[in-house]
């Protein structure tokens, strides 16, 4: 099962001013193919922050939250990326202080599509919540959170995975003040709305996050003595991997001329009669 590795974190405090910053080098190859998922806290003051890019040519989506006290938090994109072994780059609106925290991970394939996503801002907090989103298409689907902050002092808090989530890594400095990035990540495997949490170890004066749910990719290929007729309704929960923006056409290979297809996946009329509750939009099954 391949869920996020950080590949890097990096952060400067107080640098420029300078309308970009570039990283240093991942510390961990991303190969092509591999989803790209960074979270940042930037500092934009009243500019925007413009695009999040990197060495290899890759462009990332950003899934913004309100500007709140200067800084924005963002999570950042790329689903299938170029081969990278080099840097990002962070470009704001216009020229301001550098503040930026960067947190970046990989995932070795499984992330086919976004499927919801919503953002949220807090002051004056140290219990860090976003969402909830809409109700997820699909059943089994990689939850992202990504949190920042902004701390009005030169100790830095830290960060810890909210409920359900495991901490993928976080990146943080002070200069005249702190500020810090976090991303985690939570595996569901049943439709709903969903929610991350996260805690931080002093009260920040402000802080955003995001929370986004990916459509995961369990498996790709299926082997060649796979039988059908012996997969449980809870096992055909890994079809839902197979799945991406189109349908599905399935044959069932090997079933002999008397065996009886397993009810559990099989409908009387020979139609997956469970499919769409696993987000699978076309299925078909031939019988012997």
């Amino acid at each position: 099962m391949n869920l996020p590795q950080v590949i890097l974190t990096n952060a400067i405090q107080g640098g420029g001013p300078a309308s970009s910053w570039t990283t240093s080098a991942v510390t961990t190859g991303v190969a092509l193919g591999d989803a790209v998922l960074v979270a940042l806290n930037v500092y934009v003051g009243s500019g925007t922050l413009s695009s999040l890019t990197d060495s290899s040519g890759n462009s990332y989506t950003l899934l913004q939250a309100t500007v709140n006290n200067g800084y924005v938090t963002a999570l950042g994109y790329c689903l299938s990326a170029l081969a990278l072994g080099g840097t990002f780059t962070v470009t704001l609106s216009s020229s301001q202080t550098l503040n930026v925290d960067l947190v970046a991970a990989k995932i070795s394939g499984g992330l086919s599509a976004l499927d919801v996503a919503v953002s949220a801002t807090q002051v004056a907090t140290n219990s860090l919540s976003v969402g909830p989103t809409g109700t997820t298409a699909v059943i089994t689907e990689l939850v992202i959170g990504a949190f920042g902050y902004w701390y009005q002092s030169t100790s830095v808090p830290t960060f810890s995975a909210g409920a359900g989530y495991s901490s993928v890594g976080q990146a943080a400095t002070a200069a005249s003040d702190a500020a810090g990035a976090f991303l985690e990540y939570q595996l569901v495997n049943t439709r709903g709305t969903q929610t991350a949490t996260a805690s931080v170890s002093a009260a920040v004066n402000a802080a955003g996050g995001v929370v986004a749910a990916f459509r995961y990719v369990l498996a790709t290929t299926a082997s060649a003595g796979l039988t059908l007729g012996a997969l449980s309704l809870a096992a055909a929960a890994q079809f839902a991997a197979l799945v991406a923006s189109g349908g599905l056409t399935l044959t069932a290979p090997s079933l002999s001329a008397s065996a009886t297809p397993n009810a559990a996946w099989l409908g009387a009329s020979g139609s997956f009669s469970w499919a769409s509750a696993y987000g699978i939009s076309s299925m078909t099954a031939v019988q012997p």
